[in-house]
């Protein structure tokens, strides 16, 4: 079962079923954001921006670092459900996992990259 968290809490509501497109196989329960959830999350991220901001470019690649870091080790529990939600076999589902994480660690050790992905972005 998947929820969404907004601001630390779990938030309940209505319910669909996640299909895979390419077989029309019904996976599994999310819960739907309504305009409120949605109203929330902004105003949480707003909210968690002002603190973000005020790091320097190091410590945001630190924490970066320490997603990529889980993303890797959670990488087998993570890429079947994306290649099953997707449609997509389960080797591109690890190459697009393994995009991200590279990303992640060459913004982690490129300030450069960091500056312009914040500029450009």
């Amino acid at each position: 079962m998947f929820y969404n968290i907004i601001n630390s809490e779990h938030r309940a509501g209505d319910r669909a079923t996640v299909t895979n497109p390419r077989t029309n196989e019904a996976l599994w329960e999310v819960t739907v954001a309504n305009e409120t959830d949605l109203n929330d999350a902004v105003k949480a991220a707003r909210v968690s921006f002002e603190s973000w901001k005020l790091l320097s470019v190091e410590t945001r690649q630190r924490y970066l670092h320490k997603l990529a870091d889980e993303l890797e080790r959670q990488r087998d529990e993570i890429h079947t459900p994306l290649a099953a939600e997707t449609g997509k076999s389960v080797t591109k589902s690890v190459c697009y996992m393994g995009i991200g994480t590279i990303a992640k660690r060459h913004l982690r050790t490129s300030s450069q990259t960091w500056r312009l992905m914040i500029i450009h972005c």
